[in-house]
């Protein structure tokens, strides 16, 4: 058990996560107190303002042959990660509650770099795509239903993931379906 590995108060808890920046994707543990959801903790007021991974894994994409990279630690500035979900074996409740009307799932294709994240950003029937990535206050936004690729490197297959936060500035994002 991962717990066993770490010195943990009785509050604490690990759990397994992906952090992407726009040239590479990491994978280890954070730890956190049991009370929050770590899914969309870097939505809230609790994010640090540096995320320390634990146990990291590392895979950098830009020019050549991927990297490999191991690390005991690794400590990112907030401002630094792109997107950011649990590990697709961790189980975590919806953000939100899917029979609230005037809502509406609108298919996405979200670009970081060179990472696809395939899924839907969920918004009120009442604005466009536009308006909430213009408006929103907060810099990172949840999309659903996410399938995660990097088309250079299709051997890395396909993560799906039931949400994912996003750097709202730092993606550029494809509506599918949007009303016009």
């Amino acid at each position: 058990m991962a717990e066993q590995k770490y010195n943990l108060t009785p509050d604490d808890k690990v759990t397994p996560v992906m952090v992407y920046t726009t040239t590479s994707m990491y994978w280890g543990d954070v730890i956190t107190k049991k009370t929050i959801r770590v899914g969309g903790w870097l939505r809230t007021d609790s994010a640090p303002l540096i995320l320390e991974l634990k146990n990291a894994q590392t895979l950098i994409l830009g020019a050549g042959k991927p990297i490999s990279l191991s690390y005991q630690q690794i400590f990112f500035p907030l401002d630094k990660i792109s997107a950011f979900h649990v590990m697709p074996t961790v189980k975590e409740e919806l953000y939100y509650d899917p029979t609230e009307k005037n809502r509406v799932m609108l298919p996405v294709t979200v670009f970081i770099g060179l990472f696809r994240f395939n899924g839907h950003m969920r918004i009120s029937t009442m604005t466009t795509p536009g308006n909430v990535l213009e408006l929103a206050k907060e810099p990172f936004m949840t999309i659903f239903d996410i399938e995660i690729s990097h088309p250079s490197l299709p051997q890395g297959g396909v993560v799906s993931v039931p949400f994912a936060v996003v750097k709202r500035t730092e993606a550029l994002w494809g509506i599918n379906n949007a009303p016009q």
